[in-house]
């Protein structure tokens, strides 16, 4: 809305911005000359690389896999001390050598039914199981707004000689009123350069938007069908691909109603008051995109650091 107002146009405000916008030049002599001038960054290995990385960089973290969070608890130290039970050492659920456990302010269960202890939470899950997990001790309704979308992806290959289309972009997207099935169709070959061999061309079309599902639990068939229609049509392509690769994403693209900074912002205002060193965030938060996610990490361990050290 401001750019609009301030430049006239989104196109224009988004162009100003830009050119307002920090320069990336701090990590920027760090890539390639290929790609400083780039407006897309990836890695090479894939996005599994950053999963490695945090994988690596935890390897000293003590982890549980395979297993979810049901639900969590508040410990009150003064229920423990009416009660007759020590405030400051306290048995862990399910323990029988007689240890004893520093008391923590929170338990965590566990679906397998161990008890874990924490001094602070951080809840990154989807905002519906973010709410199963808050609602216990809470107002949930701002998580309960956020509506997810279910995605699929259908990628394809072909032979660069069987396409006439000169490819000069990075791909389009579609609006609604076009009655397509494909929403977008990224040429990943053009806008990732090491993703295919110079005489193949590689495409990732886009399925599913609001308000239109159904099409993505499509059976395979059908949906092949469906997008190699769009392509030929939009592009010309009547190509027979050489490979096609179909990934669902079920509920994964979370929709921000309208006020969702201020609700969220509300939620965790009273979160702050009642349930100290518990944070949630995410994608469905303050922004979808991994620079993002990245973001709002980082904010997380900050605001769950200063509530620890504060109560501490």
């Amino acid at each position: 809305r401001d750019a609009e107002r301030k430049h006239r146009s989104l196109i224009r405000g988004m162009s100003a911005n830009r050119r307002l916008a920090p320069a990336v030049a701090a990590s920027a002599s760090r890539l390639p000359a290929s790609v400083r001038g780039s407006m897309f960054l990836t890695f090479k290995g894939g996005l599994t690389t950053m999963i490695e990385a945090l994988d690596h960089a935890l390897s000293g973290a003590e982890r549980r896999i395979g297993v979810k969070a049901a639900a969590f608890r508040p410990n009150d130290p003064d229920e423990r001390e009416e009660s007759g039970r020590n405030a400051e050492t306290e048995p862990e659920a399910g323990q029988t050598d007689g240890q004893a456990q520093p008391w923590a302010p929170y338990d965590i269960l566990l679906s397998d039914g161990e008890i874990i202890q924490a001094d602070g939470i951080v809840i990154t899950a989807p905002a519906y199981d973010a709410a199963e997990l808050l609602e216990p001790h809470m107002d949930t309704q701002a998580l309960r707004a956020i509506n997810y979308v279910s995605v699929a992806n259908v990628v394809m290959a072909f032979n660069k000689r069987d396409i006439a289309e000169d490819f000069k972009g990075s791909g389009f997207v579609i609006p609604r009123s076009e009655g397509t099935t494909i929403t977008a169709c990224t040429w990943t070959s053009t806008k990732w350069l090491h993703s295919s061999p110079d005489d193949k061309v590689l495409l990732r079309c886009y399925i599913g938007r609001s308000g239109d599902e159904e099409v993505v639990d499509l059976p395979d068939s059908q949906l092949e069908d469906a997008v190699r229609r769009d392509i030929r049509d939009i592009m010309g392509i009547t190509a027979v691909p050489l490979f096609t690769e179909i990934t669902r994403l079920h509920k994964s693209m979370p929709q921000y109603p309208v006020g969702h900074v201020q609700q969220i912002a509300a939620l965790r205002a009273r979160m702050s008051a009642k349930l100290p060193g518990v944070w949630v965030t995410g994608a469905a938060f303050d922004g979808v995109g991994l620079p993002d996610c990245i973001r709002q990490g980082r904010e997380a361990a900050s605001r769950v650091y200063d509530a620890i050290t504060k109560r501490k």
